[in-house]
């Protein structure tokens, strides 16, 4: 009953973002220091917890501020901030905002699915999530333009009859035969 709210009044950054990483037990920073690591266990942690006990509207503001800081401290493309973003795109839609999931991930990947350079893997792998939570919102044929996105760079970095290829040809096949 004290962890949560000890780490949200004395935790989070709120004038810079993230979540501070050193702090006593009565709560007076020790450092500014905010580890790579802790940003994403933070918004895990946060997540998991409000969820678990109902408050929707605070775990996505969490998970805002963790997505924000991994941005700014890691870019776009590490695995810290594609983790954070799916995070928050997963608050969204527990709070029934389906639309906003939807448009917090089509904005972060819209340069992606424009480029012809490969991607990295960590994204790929993203737009592949993403593409299941579009068809799981029966977002076809959003769903099939990602999925086709993550096939193709899957071939390249992976071959054929890896099974990261074969999961993106399946998410793919799967969005046409419903668009």
């Amino acid at each position: 009953n004290n962890i949560m709210p000890f780490w949200l009044k004395y935790g989070l950054d709120r004038e810079n973002g993230g979540v501070y990483t050193c702090l006593n037990r009565d709560g007076s920073l020790i450092d500014t220091t905010k580890s790579v690591w802790f940003q994403g266990r933070f918004g895990f942690v946060a997540a998991f917890a409000y969820n678990n006990i109902g408050d929707w509207e605070k775990s996505l503001e969490l998970q805002k501020l963790c997505y924000d800081e991994s941005l700014n401290l890691f870019g776009k493309h590490s695995s810290m901030t594609l983790t954070a973003l799916n995070n928050l795109a997963h608050a969204y839609d527990s709070i029934g905002n389906h639309v906003k999931a939807i448009e917090c991930q089509k904005e972060f990947y819209e340069d992606d699915l424009k480029t012809d350079r490969i991607l990295n893997i960590g994204t790929v792998r993203g737009l592949l999530s993403f593409a299941c939570f579009l068809l799981y919102k029966e977002q076809y044929e959003d769903s099939s333009i990602y999925a086709k996105t993550c096939y193709e760079n899957m071939k390249k970095v992976r071959g054929e009859s890896a099974l990261d290829t074969i999961d993106a040809l399946h998410v793919y096949a799967y969005s046409l035969s419903h668009s």
